[in-house]
């Protein structure tokens, strides 16, 4: 059991570092001084920057994908295209920039020259974007519990009753999922692969949020002494305020957007599946 915590928290740390400069060294890459973070950098002709602020002392042969964050080129040039979401570029006046927005927010774009740079940015707020996903994950949710309501009511009795069992299934699909995705990601062939296994990671986590937020509610409702005519709907619909609301604040946005909801929502699905199909075991609500 330590052995497999201790394995759990190397593998978490190593998905979390930033990478720094000095680390780079690949065709397309191979000689560049990078400064910031955190980044996630492939290594074969693309650099995908994610909630950072970096710069690249150096030529960047092939395309940038920027998400919330900017990016800095002295000394070089970018011959790809960037792709923006809710970011910006800048290079060197004296070199060509091509930029492209990302997912249809071209008129949040706007082209700039400035000290010796030319830049682009796409001034779409990151906040805007995490309110428009929040809704679109609570309309997933009430609409999955209209359908498979006994479904879901499984999931919250997983958590209830076996809150280590749900944990620990989360986070062996969550960790196995992101070790897969690095894998693909470093591969230009195998690239696609790695976007379809964070889509189906998403879906999974969306799905598994429906009990989730079941359990939220129940445990809110607990607290604050409250009761609904109908309890299955009255726990998600406050488990999911509470949930999205704490999605959205401050600090713990990204904590709980991308790692504690993802975890807890991936094992609540993989054990009423296991329990379904395997154990054979069944609550009754």
């Amino acid at each position: 059991m330590i052995k497999k915590g201790l394995l759990t928290v190397l593998l978490a740390l190593f998905l979390t570092a930033p990478v720094r400069a000095g680390e780079v060294g690949a065709a397309g890459t191979a000689g560049l001084s990078v400064q910031g973070g955190p980044f996630f950098l492939r290594l074969d002709n693309r650099l995908i920057v994610l909630f950072g602020d970096v710069t690249v002392n150096g030529d960047i042969d092939g395309d940038a994908l920027l998400f919330f964050s900017s990016l800095t080129v002295v000394g070089g040039s970018l011959s790809g295209v960037a792709y923006c979401l809710s970011s910006e570029i800048r290079v060197p006046e004296r070199y060509e920039l091509k930029a492209a927005p990302l997912l249809g927010t071209g008129a949040f774009g706007y082209y700039e020259t400035y000290g010796g740079f030319s830049g682009y940015g796409n001034a779409l707020p990151g906040f805007v974007i995490r309110v428009v996903a929040a809704l679109a994950r609570a309309a997933c949710v009430l609409v999955l519990l209209s359908v498979r309501r006994a479904f879901f009511e499984q999931g919250f009795c997983a958590i209830r009753d076996g809150t280590a069992s749900v944990l620990k299934a989360g986070a062996t699909f969550y960790f196995f999922c992101a070790a897969l995705i690095i894998i693909f990601a470093l591969s230009v062939f195998m690239f696609p692969v790695s976007l379809f296994i964070i889509a189906f990671a998403a879906a999974v986590s969306v799905v598994g949020e429906t009990s989730v937020c079941m359990y939220a509610g129940y445990k809110a409702a607990g607290a604050l002494r409250v009761a609904f005519a109908d309890e299955t709907y009255g726990f998600a619909a406050l488990g999911l305020i509470i949930i999205e609301t704490l999605c959205l604040a401050p600090f713990l946005d990204n904590l709980m957007t991308f790692l504690i909801v993802p975890v807890v929502s991936c094992g609540a699905l993989c054990m009423i599946l296991l329990n379904g199909f395997y154990y054979k075991k069944f609550y009754s609500v």
